[in-house]
């Protein structure tokens, strides 16, 4: 008995591994891979890989908001990145991107505009985009990002095509790549901007005893009391008007014939409207 117990958990236990670990390599295969990882190990004379890195979409106004991302590498020597040619292919109107901007990343892989060096800009001539630069390429990967600034009328898509044509190298043979390529649609958004919350508002003044029609007062407070009859149901507060006196009487007098204060009287109060005695 004790041996057919130990063959089933021989058998059982690599089962038993697999099932609990199959939750991690799904995991691990949902993270999004690095643009340089793209680039095949032993690069053979000169490649690039693209990627879209904009977001779904960005407001108007935007500035340096990202668009493609690439990476370069070379095993030849000497090696220079001379032009890079692209059209806009999305349905905004190229006029309404005022700059194209060409960064090189710091390493991170994470677009900042600040730690990033910007290596040139340049804007469309038409729906092409042409960058003109000296920037040495290497064994060593690097990586790229291209951005984009709007104006306050820009409307639609954005959205960069590449082809075989579009990375200009001293390299003789060309760069490799897949080709063409072309970016995730970008879109810019026109909603308008966010009400300022509540709590960032000024507060609205208080009222004041006898300031308006309708208000009941309750000590030092004064809260607005019912519609009156015949008001329009749109109204919350009666019209302002002149304050209406009130007949009152106050509680702190005296009892006439009386040269002493009488206890039963209270300091300081107000009835509104009481019938007059």
């Amino acid at each position: 008995m004790r041996k057919v117990f130990l063959c089933l958990i021989i058998i059982l236990a690599p089962l038993l591994y697999l099932q609990c670990s199959s939750p991690n390599t799904a995991t691990t295969a949902s993270r999004k891979v690095s643009i340089k990882s793209r680039l095949p190990s032993k690069v053979s004379g000169t490649a690039v890989a693209l990627d879209s890195t904009g977001p779904t979409s960005i407001p108007l106004n935007s500035s340096n908001a990202p668009i493609v991302n690439f990476a370069m590498a070379t095993n030849q020597p000497e090696v220079v990145l001379k032009s890079i040619r692209f059209d806009q292919t999305g349905t905004i109107k190229s006029t309404d991107i005022t700059t194209i901007k060409l960064y090189l990343d710091n390493g991170d892989e994470i677009f900042n505009a600040t730690t990033d060096i910007l290596l040139t800009s340049s804007q469309f001539n038409g729906d092409a985009c042409e960058f003109t630069l000296e920037q040495p390429v290497s064994s060593q990967v690097q990586s790229f990002f291209i951005t984009v600034d709007l104006n306050a009328n820009a409307a639609g898509t954005i959205s960069f095509l590449f082809n075989d044509k579009s990375f200009n190298t001293t390299d003789i043979i060309g760069v490799t790549g897949h080709y063409p390529f072309s970016s995730t649609p970008v879109e810019v958004s026109t909603a308008p901007a966010t009400s300022t919350p509540n709590s960032l508002k000024s507060p609205q003044p208080a009222f004041t005893k006898g300031e308006k029609e309708g208000l009941e007062i309750k000590g030092e407070e004064v809260s607005p009391t019912s519609k009156r009859a015949g008001q329009d149901s749109g109204d919350i507060l009666p019209e302002l008007k002149k304050p209406r006196p009130l007949n009152y009487r106050k509680t702190n007098s005296w009892p006439r014939n009386s040269t002493k204060p009488d206890s039963s009287y209270s300091r300081n109060s107000i009835t509104a409207n009481p019938k007059v005695r």
